[in-house]
């Protein structure tokens, strides 16, 4: 599933957005999210996200990109925390 597509399977009849919710995109990445907002018109996730290779990014993401605060750890212990911005 396209990561954008996450409002459509989590939201109930009047539209609203129920978090906690998961989802998991076709190459394997799996998406917990905790909470949802709308920032100058464009959605931001917050929550976990699991990469197939065992990397972890902790934060928040829109657009299909880390942006906001947090924290990038790869499966062999290095660890990026701070800001990011269309996935840097």
């Amino acid at each position: 599933m396209d990561a954008s597509l996450a409002l459509v399977d989590a939201a109930n009849k009047e539209g609203e957005i129920r978090v906690p919710y998961t989802y998991v995109t076709e190459n394997g990445e799996k998406y917990e999210v905790t909470a949802v907002c709308i920032r100058n018109n464009i959605k931001v996730e917050t929550g976990t996200i699991t990469f197939s290779n065992g990397d972890r990014y902790e934060g928040e993401w829109s657009g299909g990109a880390k942006n906001g605060q947090g924290k990038y750890t790869c499966s062999n212990g290095v660890c990026y925390d701070g800001k990011w911005r269309h996935d840097q």
